[in-house]
């Protein structure tokens, strides 16, 4: 994939992971080796929920795992157990430490 940087004005090219970014047409969120700050976008941009992470060394734990689309109550739980951390969700809003 190729980005444009309008502040450095450079252009910069990366490859991607396809399996990652077509996950989508297989209804599957997969995450490998993703910070969990990247995690908590997801949650905050495709499910409305107001995420924040208490600590911010855990926005660097990386996860990694597939979970079907809509089944937030399932990533919540793998991401407690994986990274041993407590998530508790409450009114919209998912605070993590």
């Amino acid at each position: 994939s190729v980005s444009f940087s309008d502040k450095d004005r450079v252009f910069k090219k990366e490859m991607i992971d396809t399996r990652t970014a077509l996950s989508w047409k297989e209804g599957m969120h997969i995450f490998d080796a993703t910070p969990l700050y990247e995690i908590s976008e997801v949650l905050e941009d495709i499910y409305g929920y107001e995420v924040e992470i208490k600590n911010k060394a855990l926005k660097k734990k990386r996860f990694s795992a597939q979970v079907p689309y809509g089944e937030v109550d399932l990533m919540i739980m793998l991401l407690q157990e994986s990274l041993e951390v407590k998530i508790v969700r409450q009114n919209g809003s998912i605070i993590i430490k």
